[in-house]
C-alpha cells in the first residue's frame, strides 16, 4: 500500500520537473553565452577612385531580416554606423545613397527636396547591383573601408 506522504512526495518532484521543462527554453537564452541579438559597431572610410566619397550615405540591408542601417559620411568619407540583432558570419548587402535630409533647395509648391544621388556610377546606388557585401566577424567593433571604382 502507498502511503498518503510517498504519493505526495511524487506529485511534488513532478510540479519540479514540469516547471524545469517549462521555463528550459526561456532560460536558455541568459547569461549572455550566444551572440543572438547583438549590436555591432562598424567603422570604416569609404573613396570613389581613392577620393573620399562625402555628400552621401552608406546603407546596410541585413540579409536575414531586411533592416536598412544607415550612416552619413563624412567630409573625409568616414562613417560610423551600429547593425543590429546580428550574429557571427551574417552578411550585409552594402549599397550608397543621398545624404540624408534635405538640399536645401525646395520645388514649386513650396516642398523641401531631398539632397540628390552622390556622382557615383548608378550600379552602387542599389542594393541589388552594388556588388558589396559584407560579413559580420567575432567581435563587436569592426573597421571596413569601400573603394568604388568608376565602371
Amino acid at each position: 500500500m502507498v502511503s498518503r506522504s510517498a504519493f505526495a512526495g511524487r506529485r511534488s518532484q513532478l510540479g519540479v520537473l514540469a516547471t524545469v521543462f517549462l521555463l528550459t527554453p526561456f532560460l536558455s537564452g541568459c547569461g549572455g553565452g550566444g551572440d543572438e541579438g547583438r549590436w555591432v559597431s562598424v567603422s570604416g572610410r569609404v573613396t570613389y577612385d581613392s577620393e573620399p566619397l562625402s555628400a552621401a550615405s552608406v546603407h546596410f540591408v541585413h540579409h536575414r531580416s531586411g533592416s536598412d542601417f544607415v550612416a552619413e559620411l563624412d567630409a573625409e568619407g568616414r562613417y560610423d554606423v551600429e547593425l543590429a540583432e546580428v550574429q557571427t558570419g551574417d552578411t550585409f548587402d552594402v549599397y550608397f545613397g543621398p545624404k540624408p535630409g534635405d538640399s536645401g533647395e525646395v520645388d514649386e509648391a513650396g516642398t523641401p527636396l531631398p539632397n540628390p544621388p552622390p556622382a557615383i556610377p548608378s550600379k552602387y546606388l542599389r542594393p541589388e547591383t552594388s556588388e558589396i557585401a559584407f560579413s559580420v566577424e567575432d567581435g563587436s567593433n569592426m573597421e571596413r573601408g569601400f573603394d568604388l571604382q568608376a565602371e
